[in-house]
């Protein structure tokens, strides 16, 4: 049985102030009202895969029917805000939730709340479709879901065990990145991460004051081999272990089995199995809160001097990490990402993180900053944290809500989306 997180009450790292003070901070982040959409899965994907949108409090809706054409979704792939109307316009089809989604959204805007969506597919064959791009209509025009504050999207992971972690109260939060760039990738037709890359990511977390960062680090003293990780989760820290978990190397797709390159002890390349990064957070007396996978540079070239980053592999390992090993929340890569977006990106979820400890709401604050990006839609956050708060925020100050909002969309001044 899997060990949850268990709350961190460390009092000589973070005295907190009494309950009522606590409320109030928390009351500045807006009322988020959580919504569940389940995608059943189905021996008959020809007549659709049962869909359900409950809330919970709220009143029954019926199951619909989702109709999906995944060649007419693959063939709009490159077109991110395509993609995403077609995908909005099969889940909210009146046949299947499209009836449930519109009343509910139109009870929780009048009651001035919004919506926390949290996306459960139990249909193996639907994991890997882009449901981050996913739009839907306000006041009849399209827009992505997952781009504002206004609705919040996660994927949720159902886990087998009956405690729930709780949001840490110790700040700095203990971070391990890890950066694998080892010599003689090439003989798995990899490239090295450039000098530029590593710096930028340093830059990143070094830039992050509530962060205690550790680095684990290819071509230095601490190298990013699997027992320097180990070593790492498990050493001695005040009140815990490792709270954050930040992952850069390359991946790939094997089958059902997901490899990531690290580094062995003689200091090359070498694959390392899901499996192995899994028994590694079993084993481990404290897991991280969260774990942030992100791959490195694949060499392709994307036009204007970019590169791009393979994401795929992380795909799959997301939702182990979280149903298998315990993480409460996991970011990781859908697929191809490149470098500035993914720097971009993570520099400003854990900035935002830290101000008001939200995983979901830092995730899409972040999707805002890299919005104007072909890839602004490649990280996805899985999650089995009860409301999505990972920790606390540590001072009153740090609550100051970044409404990340939809156009007017009064009159002329309305900007669909292309």
């Amino acid at each position: 049985m899997l060990v949850a997180n268990r709350l961190d009450t460390s009092a000589q790292e973070s005295p907190f102030p009494p309950r009522a003070e606590t409320q109030a901070r928390q009351n500045a982040v807006p009322n988020y009202q959580l919504v569940h959409i389940r995608i059943f899965n189905t021996d008959t994907p020809e007549d659709g895969y049962p869909v359900e949108l409950r809330v919970p409090d709220g009143r029954d809706f019926p199951q619909g029917r989702l109709q999906l054409d995944q060649a007419a979704l693959l063939a709009l792939n490159v077109r991110s805000d395509a993609y995403g109307r077609a995908l909005g316009e099969a889940l909210f089809a009146k046949t299947a939730l499209g009836d449930a989604y519109s009343e509910t959204l139109a009870v929780f805007q009048s009651q001035e709340q919004r919506m926390r969506v949290r996306l459960r597919i139990d249909a193996p064959a639907l994991h890997a479709l882009r449901w981050e791009r996913i739009h839907h209509t306000v006041s009849g025009t399209w827009f992505p879901m997952a781009a504002t504050s206004d609705t919040l999207l996660s994927r949720y992971v159902p886990v087998q065990a009956w405690e729930q972690p709780q949001a840490l109260r110790t700040q700095p939060l203990r971070t391990l990145v890890v950066l694998a760039s080892p010599p003689k990738l090439e003989r798995y037709g990899l490239e090295a991460l450039s000098s530029a890359a590593l710096s930028a990511w340093h830059a990143a977390f070094d830039a992050q004051a509530g962060l205690d960062v550790t680095y684990l680090e290819s071509s230095t003293a601490k190298p990013p081999t699997l027992n320097q990780i180990r070593e790492a989760l498990a050493g001695e820290h005040p009140g815990g272990g490792i709270h954050l978990l930040h992952i850069v190397c390359h991946g790939m797709k094997r089958g059902q089995d997901t490899v990531l390159y690290l580094e062995d002890e003689d200091g090359e390349a070498t694959p390392v199995h899901s499996a192995q990064i899994l028994e590694l957070l079993r084993a481990s007396t404290t897991r991280p809160h969260l774990c942030f996978l992100a791959a490195c540079e694949s060499g392709a070239s994307l036009g204007e001097g970019e590169t791009e980053w393979s994401g795929e592999a992380f795909l799959a390992l997301g939702p182990a990490l979280v149903a298998e090993a315990g993480v409460p929340a996991v970011v990781a890569m859908a697929e191809r990402v490149g470098i500035v977006t993914a720097q971009q990106f993570a520099e400003r979820f854990y900035e935002r993180l830290i101000k008001h400890g939200i995983v979901d709401l830092a995730v899409q604050e972040a999707r805002a900053r890299v919005r104007e990006r072909w890839d602004w839609s490649v990280p996805v956050l899985f999650s089995r944290l009860p409301s999505n708060r990972l920790l606390e925020a540590a001072e009153a100050g740090d609550v100051r809500f970044e409404d990340v909002r939809l156009p007017d969309l009064q009159g002329d001044s309305a900007t669909p989306c292309h």
